[in-house]
């Protein structure tokens, strides 16, 4: 398997939400839904991220940080005076619609008290009054093969290969602001947003290194994550899993004046420097992540949710076989099986 192939997968999930999202606005509209409205701009979809710093004609000089990239299911909460909402990468989450169980185990409660608390911090801080605000992050967890934890009933991996927690849980990466009269939000740099997000009680991505550019591109983007241990989890290493990381994203440190929040990279907006630029920030991968230990093949019955009764113990030792070989050694496994029968 290519790391091509591999990429088109992943890409073939996120057309599917695409459709989808398609799909219930065209609905709307048809059963005559109001035109969108200055609620609707709340939310934004997250931009694609480049894969290398070719996106760009030229890159800010300051400091960037590198941070783990997550192995999960894009998504947001937002939260304004009217309540909090959800979405996935296609967009908001319509109120029944229980994505990888969200709702069935309860994160939708946990995640609408810290979405309030984050905007509620936003409005004392004075300034700029604030009409909302959107976390950005990833849903994961839903499998830990680790004999000392244990598993957390009716839940299912939101992606495999990499294990993060038993339970699903939502790691934050980015925090985005709406300030009255703005006709869009601006991102927080990293050390506020991370501040902040903490403190009103969510998970956030830690900073693996920070300092130039060409610092953080020497950061090994091969490397066991970090996550476990940031939910007090104890290391699948001792077990012989390296458990390792999809890879890094590396950022500005500090919002670059006049990006635009929703822009992407090459191709989709003016460049560096001028007004409405895409955000500087890129991801790495490991070559691993080409290989199907990393692949989810039943993502869409995961992603409908409803409190899944999770996979089988067959399923299970499959799944913790994946994160311990590669595909090439199961291969050769089976031929050395295969000799010796």
């Amino acid at each position: 398997m290519t790391v091509q192939t591999a990429r088109n997968a992943q890409e073939e999930c996120e057309k599917f939400e695409d459709r989808e999202q398609g799909q219930e606005m065209t609905a709307a509209s048809a059963a005559g839904a109001a035109t969108p409205s200055a609620r609707e701009h709340l939310w934004m979809k997250y931009p694609k991220m480049a894969e290398s710093t070719k996106a760009w004609a030229t890159l800010p000089a300051g400091a960037w940080v590198v941070t783990e990239k997550i192995h999960g299911a894009n998504f947001s909460v937002v939260a304004d005076c009217s309540g909090t909402r959800f979405a996935k990468r296609s967009g908001e989450l319509p109120e029944h619609e229980d994505f990888y169980s969200f709702r069935s185990a309860g994160l939708n409660n946990t995640l609408s008290a810290c979405a309030q608390r984050l905007l509620d911090a936003l409005r004392r801080a004075g300034g700029v009054a604030v009409d909302s605000v959107c976390i950005f992050g990833e849903l994961c967890g839903g499998h830990y093969p680790h004999p000392e934890v244990a598993p957390a009933p009716g839940t299912a991996p939101v992606q495999r290969g990499v294990w993060y927690s038993p339970s699903l849980v939502f790691v934050a990466f980015d925090v985005c602001v709406c300030e009255q009269g703005a006709a869009e939000g601006r991102f927080l740099d990293f050390s506020e947003a991370r501040r902040l997000a903490i403190a009103a009680g969510f998970h956030f991505v830690e900073a693996l290194a920070q300092g130039s550019l060409q610092a953080c591109l020497d950061v090994p983007v091969r490397f066991s994550s970090h996550v476990p241990a940031m939910l007090g989890l104890p290391s699948l290493a001792s077990l012989g899993t390296p458990n390792l990381a999809e890879g890094v994203v590396i950022r500005v440190a500090s919002e670059v004046k006049g990006s635009k929040a929703g822009a992407g990279p090459k191709g989709k907006g003016p460049g560096l420097g001028q007004q409405g630029h895409a955000r500087a920030m890129f991801k790495r991968k490991i070559a691993e992540f080409s290989e199907k230990q990393y692949q989810n093949s039943g993502w869409k019955e995961a992603k409908a949710g409803g409190g899944s009764s999770g996979p089988s113990g067959e399923e299970l030792l499959r799944l913790e076989i994946l994160g311990c070989f590669s595909l090439i050694q199961i291969l050769q496994i089976k031929v050395w099986i295969a000799q010796k029968l």
